[in-house]
């Protein structure tokens, strides 16, 4: 699936990449907006970057469904501004949440360093 999307968008591999991880930072950012610490923490976690590739799967499985017939007559940059589009942070944030164990997990790691770092 990746290829194809770096193939239409005229992306490579890299770029395809960084934009996923830097939506992955603006998810967090718009989904727990308060917490800068809590970001930080699931942003070490394998397990939330493994949550958010599947879910970057699943959205880019619906861009290619949703308008494979009319993407090879549209310009690659609106292919991009579509791409982009589907994958809005703050509009990903509003509709899906990672699991509890993924976020219990970051909090549980972020607070046993508190406290270690407090004791010290």
């Amino acid at each position: 699936m990746k290829l194809s999307i770096c193939h239409l968008l005229d992306w490579s591999e890299v770029e395809y990449g960084e934009f996923q991880f830097k939506s992955g930072c603006s998810y967090l950012q718009h989904y727990i907006p308060n917490d800068p610490d809590g970001i930080d923490e699931l942003l070490k976690h394998r397990i939330f970057w493994n949550w958010w590739k599947n879910q970057w799967h699943n959205r880019d499985f619906a861009f290619m469904l949703d308008s494979n017939n009319e993407l090879s007559q549209l310009s690659v940059a609106n292919r991009r501004i579509l791409y982009v589009h589907y994958h809005d942070a703050r509009m990903l944030a509003a509709e899906i949440a990672p699991n509890a164990i993924i976020i219990a997990d970051a909090y549980k790691k972020m607070i046993s360093q508190v406290i270690k770092e407090e004791v010290k």
